[in-house]
Protein backbone atom coordinates (compact mmCIF):
# COMPACT_ATOMS: atom_id res chain seq x y z
CA UNK A 1 0.00 0.00 0.00
CA UNK A 2 2.86 2.50 0.57
CA UNK A 3 3.59 2.14 -3.25
CA UNK A 4 -0.06 2.58 -4.45
CA UNK A 5 1.07 6.11 -5.53
CA UNK A 6 4.29 5.92 -5.93
CA UNK A 7 6.19 6.94 -9.93
CA UNK A 8 7.79 3.79 -9.84
CA UNK A 9 6.04 0.72 -8.75
CA UNK A 10 5.21 -2.94 -9.97
CA UNK A 11 3.32 -3.75 -6.65
CA UNK A 12 6.33 -6.26 -5.66
CA UNK A 13 7.85 -4.31 -2.90
CA UNK A 14 6.70 -6.52 -0.35
CA UNK A 15 8.38 -9.73 -2.04
CA UNK A 16 11.67 -8.03 -2.29
CA UNK A 17 11.52 -6.95 1.44
CA UNK A 18 10.95 -10.93 2.08
CA UNK A 19 14.14 -12.14 -0.41
CA UNK A 20 16.07 -9.81 1.89
CA UNK A 21 15.26 -10.39 4.73
CA UNK A 22 16.01 -13.90 3.86
CA UNK A 23 19.66 -13.59 2.58
CA UNK A 24 22.95 -13.45 4.52
CA UNK A 25 23.56 -9.46 3.36
CA UNK A 26 20.78 -8.04 5.57
CA UNK A 27 21.12 -6.58 8.95
CA UNK A 28 18.43 -6.36 11.49
CA UNK A 29 19.77 -3.07 13.16
CA UNK A 30 19.39 -1.47 9.78
CA UNK A 31 15.60 -2.75 9.52
CA UNK A 32 13.52 -0.04 11.11
CA UNK A 33 9.57 0.61 11.13
CA UNK A 34 7.67 3.69 12.27
CA UNK A 35 4.72 2.75 14.13
CA UNK A 36 1.42 4.95 14.90
CA UNK A 37 -0.79 3.55 17.56
CA UNK A 38 0.38 0.07 16.67
CA UNK A 39 0.37 0.32 12.80
CA UNK A 40 3.15 0.03 10.80
CA UNK A 41 3.31 3.59 9.32
CA UNK A 42 6.52 3.53 7.64
CA UNK A 43 9.59 0.98 6.73
CA UNK A 44 13.30 0.77 5.61
CA UNK A 45 15.88 -1.49 5.40
CA UNK A 46 19.51 -1.98 4.17
CA UNK A 47 21.88 -4.99 3.31
CA UNK A 48 25.69 -5.31 2.69
CA UNK A 49 26.87 -5.00 -1.34
CA UNK A 50 30.81 -4.69 -2.20
CA UNK A 51 31.69 -2.13 -4.52
CA UNK A 52 34.67 -3.85 -6.57
CA UNK A 53 37.90 -1.96 -7.86
CA UNK A 54 39.74 -4.64 -9.91
CA UNK A 55 40.33 -7.11 -7.47
CA UNK A 56 40.06 -4.71 -4.23
CA UNK A 57 36.41 -4.57 -2.84
CA UNK A 58 34.99 -1.98 -0.68
CA UNK A 59 31.92 -3.26 1.67
CA UNK A 60 28.78 -0.68 1.45
CA UNK A 61 25.39 -0.70 1.98
CA UNK A 62 22.29 -0.43 -0.33
CA UNK A 63 19.36 1.62 0.91
CA UNK A 64 15.78 0.14 -0.25
CA UNK A 65 13.59 -0.15 0.31
CA UNK A 66 12.22 2.65 2.42
CA UNK A 67 8.35 2.25 2.21
CA UNK A 68 5.83 4.89 3.97
CA UNK A 69 2.00 4.32 3.83
CA UNK A 70 0.19 7.50 1.72
CA UNK A 71 -1.51 8.65 4.43
CA UNK A 72 1.98 9.13 6.69
CA UNK A 73 4.06 10.71 3.80
CA UNK A 74 5.29 14.26 3.28
CA UNK A 75 5.24 14.35 7.04
CA UNK A 76 8.40 13.79 7.79
CA UNK A 77 8.09 9.86 9.11
CA UNK A 78 10.45 8.95 5.85
CA UNK A 79 12.95 11.23 6.76
CA UNK A 80 12.90 10.50 10.08
CA UNK A 81 13.85 6.77 9.08
CA UNK A 82 16.52 7.61 7.03
CA UNK A 83 18.56 10.01 9.20
CA UNK A 84 18.15 7.70 12.05
CA UNK A 85 19.11 4.76 10.16
CA UNK A 86 22.15 6.57 9.05
CA UNK A 87 23.37 7.13 12.25
CA UNK A 88 22.88 3.54 13.32
CA UNK A 89 24.52 2.58 10.32
CA UNK A 90 27.29 4.75 11.49
CA UNK A 91 27.33 3.78 14.64
CA UNK A 92 28.19 0.06 13.40
CA UNK A 93 30.97 1.34 11.36
CA UNK A 94 29.74 1.66 8.23
CA UNK A 95 31.41 4.11 5.56
CA UNK A 96 29.03 4.53 2.50
CA UNK A 97 25.39 3.89 1.36
CA UNK A 98 24.24 3.11 -2.12
CA UNK A 99 20.86 3.43 -3.74
CA UNK A 100 18.94 3.98 -6.56
CA UNK A 101 15.90 6.16 -6.41
CA UNK A 102 14.53 9.77 -6.27
CA UNK A 103 16.94 12.48 -7.69
CA UNK A 104 14.55 15.16 -5.91
CA UNK A 105 14.41 13.34 -2.25
CA UNK A 106 17.59 11.71 -1.23
CA UNK A 107 20.15 14.50 -2.25
CA UNK A 108 18.52 15.99 1.07
CA UNK A 109 20.23 13.26 3.18
CA UNK A 110 23.71 14.31 1.29
CA UNK A 111 23.10 11.79 -1.17
CA UNK A 112 25.31 12.71 -4.95
CA UNK A 113 25.31 11.18 -8.10
CA UNK A 114 27.89 7.76 -7.81
CA UNK A 115 29.12 8.92 -11.16
CA UNK A 116 30.72 11.88 -9.08
CA UNK A 117 32.97 9.08 -7.34
CA UNK A 118 33.57 7.34 -10.58
CA UNK A 119 31.05 4.50 -8.94
CA UNK A 120 28.35 3.23 -12.04
CA UNK A 121 25.62 0.71 -11.43
CA UNK A 122 26.15 -2.80 -13.82
CA UNK A 123 22.96 -2.00 -15.91
CA UNK A 124 21.64 0.51 -17.36
CA UNK A 125 19.92 3.49 -14.90
CA UNK A 126 19.72 7.40 -15.14
CA UNK A 127 23.21 8.45 -13.13
CA UNK A 128 20.67 10.74 -11.38
CA UNK A 129 19.32 7.96 -9.57
CA UNK A 130 22.00 6.28 -8.67
CA UNK A 131 23.22 7.68 -5.38
CA UNK A 132 25.99 7.09 -2.93
CA UNK A 133 26.43 8.67 0.37
CA UNK A 134 29.48 8.49 2.35
CA UNK A 135 28.94 7.85 6.14
CA UNK A 136 33.18 8.43 7.11
CA UNK A 137 34.71 11.27 5.21
CA UNK A 138 36.87 10.25 2.33
CA UNK A 139 35.40 6.86 2.34
CA UNK A 140 34.84 6.63 -1.33
CA UNK A 141 37.96 7.15 -3.33
CA UNK A 142 37.65 9.21 -6.35
CA UNK A 143 39.83 6.40 -7.93
CA UNK A 144 37.25 3.84 -7.84
CA UNK A 145 36.07 3.24 -11.11
CA UNK A 146 34.04 -0.14 -11.37
CA UNK A 147 32.75 -2.35 -14.45
CA UNK A 148 30.66 -4.35 -11.92
CA UNK A 149 29.32 -2.25 -9.18
CA UNK A 150 29.07 -5.71 -6.98
CA UNK A 151 31.41 -8.81 -6.90
CA UNK A 152 29.79 -11.05 -9.90
CA UNK A 153 32.46 -13.99 -10.62
CA UNK A 154 31.52 -14.11 -14.12
CA UNK A 155 29.67 -11.77 -16.99
CA UNK A 156 27.31 -10.55 -15.08
CA UNK A 157 23.67 -11.30 -16.30
CA UNK A 158 22.27 -7.99 -15.23
CA UNK A 159 24.41 -5.76 -17.22
CA UNK A 160 22.59 -8.07 -20.09
CA UNK A 161 19.18 -8.05 -18.57
CA UNK A 162 18.70 -4.67 -16.90
CA UNK A 163 19.68 -2.97 -20.08
CA UNK A 164 16.10 -4.14 -21.86
CA UNK A 165 14.41 -2.59 -19.11
CA UNK A 166 12.92 0.92 -18.82
CA UNK A 167 10.95 0.70 -15.57
CA UNK A 168 12.87 2.45 -12.75
CA UNK A 169 11.19 0.50 -9.65
CA UNK A 170 11.85 -2.88 -11.83
CA UNK A 171 15.09 -2.01 -11.97
CA UNK A 172 15.27 -1.31 -8.33
CA UNK A 173 13.62 -4.07 -7.35
CA UNK A 174 15.21 -6.49 -9.39
CA UNK A 175 18.48 -5.67 -8.96
CA UNK A 176 18.53 -5.76 -5.41
CA UNK A 177 17.27 -8.98 -5.72
CA UNK A 178 20.05 -10.53 -8.16
CA UNK A 179 22.43 -8.76 -6.06
CA UNK A 180 21.17 -10.81 -3.06
CA UNK A 181 21.71 -13.66 -5.20
CA UNK A 182 24.85 -12.79 -6.64
CA UNK A 183 26.73 -11.77 -3.46
CA UNK A 184 25.38 -15.62 -1.50
CA UNK A 185 26.86 -17.23 -4.59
Amino acid sequence: EAFKNAEHSDGQEHNLVNKLRNSESFIPELALVAEDNEKIAAHIMYTKVHIVNGEEKYESLALAPLSVLPEYQNKGVGSHLVNTSLNIARALGYESVIVLGSEKYYPRFGFEEATKYKITAPFDVPSENFMVLELKKNALFLEISCQNLWSFKKKCYLCNRFQERRNLKEITDAAIAQLVEHNLA
